[in-house]
């Protein structure tokens, strides 16, 4: 068992080495250029959806404080919770600000 695993990870290890020249060609210097970006932004990433999910939360309470006790039905399911209430600005920051039904929010 031990020599048969022993092959199957040389050949492994040689299947690799063999993408990795393949990689190393001048047609695909480019795409490696481009994964290295993806890969140097993606810090900067995670950092701008903590900001907008930060912006979107706190918004959220302060639409839940003002309009989660409007006792209009449409608005107040909309707004009832923080869960909820993010869900809504989320939708209305990009332009959807109707409830389940679509009817629209504020008239």
């Amino acid at each position: 068992d031990l020599p048969a695993a022993s092959l199957f990870r040389m050949m492994k290890l040689f299947k690799l080495t063999r993408i990795l020249r393949v990689l190393k060609a001048e047609g695909f210097k480019d795409l490696l250029t481009m994964i290295q970006g993806m890969i140097g932004g993606f810090p900067t990433l995670i950092w701008a959806m903590i900001l907008f999910l930060l912006v979107i939360y706190i918004s959220a309470l302060l639409f839940k404080e003002f309009y989660g006790k409007v006792p209009v039905d449409h608005v107040y399911i909309s707004f009832n919770n923080v869960p909820r209430s993010m869900l809504t600005t989320f939708r209305c920051a990009f332009g959807d600000c109707n409830d389940i039904d679509s009817v629209p929010i504020f008239e």
